[in-house]
């Protein structure tokens, strides 16, 4: 168990590295847009298709899983603060679960998607013809990478090993990292 969730553990570092890299790109066409377009006067024509189709979706579901697993995402856990340990790990597990299946849908509709479009060679109209199954490819493997972060929470949820446990964002707090 320990090296299926290193290699997960791996994989989510590259895929967040990825959406780190996303973000400089992001900056950065936005950027040379701007001074293009004010400067020359000639923007890029193809800033928008690129930024919306491919770079904001990949900055968004490369991240997903690792933002899970840091406790990233927004909580409302005043009440569950205030439950007992072993009642909060069994709500914990419901969370995880009811998540699993609504990710698990994603990811399967959006590699329906993604493959429907790769076998028709489907393309955005505009200036530039863009392949639209990259973008679409983003919806499973985001998805499919925070089902396997759900399972391995909903495991840990369920052994309820001390270690295994430990929230994210409570070690966060603990730690000074939102104040």
């Amino acid at each position: 168990m320990d090296r299926i969730l290193a290699g997960s553990r791996h994989v989510e570092r590259i895929a967040t590295w990825g959406g780190c890299a996303c973000l400089m790109l992001l900056m950065l066409v936005v950027t040379g847009d701007v001074g293009f377009r004010y400067f020359l006067n000639q923007p890029f024509s193809w800033s928008h298709d690129v930024i919306t189709l491919y770079i904001t979706p990949a900055l968004f579901f490369l991240t997903l899983s690792d933002a899970h697993r840091v406790g990233a995402q927004v909580n409302v856990d005043v009440l569950q603060r205030a439950l007992p340990v072993p009642v909060r790990r069994i709500t914990d597990a419901l969370c995880d679960l009811a998540a699993i299946a609504v990710f698990a849908l994603i990811a399967y509709g959006g590699a329906l998607r993604a493959l429907e479009s790769w076998e028709n060679g489907d393309v955005i109209a505009g200036h530039i013809a863009w392949l639209t199954w990259p973008s679409a490819a983003l919806v499973p493997l985001g998805a499919g990478m925070l089902v396997l972060r759900l399972i391995s929470s909903l495991i840990a949820n369920l052994v309820g090993n001390g270690d295994a446990y430990a929230r994210p964002h409570e070690r966060l707090h603990a730690e000074g990292a939102f104040e």
